[in-house]
């Protein structure tokens, strides 16, 4: 498998790291009710289709009204570390 094939479409291996780390800081700290607000937030766009989570989450964030469904924790976090948002159109 090669690292496209893993990569979300558009995002730099540095950028994967920094999303990926910012997640895993929020999660280990995260309460079960906020857990529970991402897994709602993130329902409303699932489709039949595998979509990979940093994606998912990025376009949860571009969307200023479904950017609220996320815990709002989690939002600050990445927007701390400037997690480009664009990138997850892809």
């Amino acid at each position: 498998m090669s690292r496209q094939e893993v990569l979300p479409s558009g995002m730099s291996l540095d950028e994967q790291k920094m999303f990926w780390s910012t997640y895993n800081k929020w999660l280990s700290t995260a309460s079960d009710q906020e857990i529970e607000q991402l897994e709602m937030g993130l329902q409303l766009i699932e489709s039949q289709e595998a979509r990979h989570l940093a994606t998912a989450i990025g376009q949860q964030m571009a969307d200023e009204q479904r950017r609220r469904l996320l815990p709002a924790n989690l939002v600050q976090q990445l927007e701390v570390v400037h997690w480009p948002v664009a990138v997850a159109h892809g």
